[in-house]
C-alpha cells in the first residue's frame, strides 16, 4: 500500500485495515518515502503517525522513491 502519507490519518488506516480484511492471512504492508523534496514530512514522522493510527510494527517500512 504506497502512499504519500501527509500526514498518515484515519482513511489511510481504514484502507490498511480494509486490505487486512479482504485478504485474511495476506502480509500487507504500507510503504513510505523519505523524500522531503516536495512534500513537508521526513519517513520518520510518517511511521511515528502510522503506528500511533495502528498499524503494527514492521508493516510500515522505507522505500526508494524510484521504487514506488
Amino acid at each position: 500500500m504506497p502512499g504519500g502519507f501527509h500526514p498518515f490519518h484515519a482513511g489511510h488506516f481504514a484502507l490498511y485495515q480494509s486490505a487486512q480484511q479482504a485478504f485474511p492471512g495476506a502480509d500487507i504492508k504500507v510503504a513510505a518515502t523519505n523524500d522531503v523534496s516536495q512534500r513537508p514530512f521526513p519517513f520518520a514522522i510518517k511511521e511515528k503517525l502510522a503506528k500511533l493510527a495502528g498499524v503494527k510494527p514492521g508493516d510500515f517500512y522505507q522505500v526508494d522513491r524510484k521504487s514506488t
